[in-house]
Formats: C-alpha cells, structure tokens, sequence
C-alpha cells in the first residue's frame, strides 16, 4: 500500500513505488499461493512503472523466457 500513508508528522502522503516492492510483494505471493494483490498509488507515472513491470515479468522477456522453461519440465 503506497496510499494513503501517514509521515512521521502525522500528514497523508504517498509513498514511492520500486521495481523491488513489486518484486519482493510477487514472489511472497507465489510461494503462499496468493493469487491477486493490489499495489495501490494515485500517481500516473508510478502506475505506468506498475504496468510495465508487470508486462515485463509476465509477457516480456522474462515471462517469454518462463513460459519456455516451464514448457521444458
């Protein structure tokens, strides 16, 4: 959750979104079998980061090069 978050002086802010929360949050996910998480942020360009990361890892290079090896087993 990036949003709504409380600072130290007690003010509703957001925080950042990084290639590692989104990393760390997925591969959680997949080792309890959690199907569906929500990465929450009202920034546009944070969403945007979000979109193509996910593409990456699951239609991009990396999801191309997972389909094949797990094609492979």
């Amino acid at each position: 959750m990036h949003y709504p978050v409380i600072n130290k002086k007690g003010d509703t802010i957001a925080s950042a979104l990084t290639t590692i929360d989104l990393h760390d949050i997925a591969r959680v996910a997949k080792t309890f079998g959690v199907r569906k998480f929500y990465v929450v942020t009202p920034f546009q360009d944070q969403k945007k980061l979000a979109k193509e990361i996910i593409f990456h890892w699951t239609k991009g290079v990396v999801g191309q090069n997972l389909i094949h090896l797990e094609s492979k087993q």
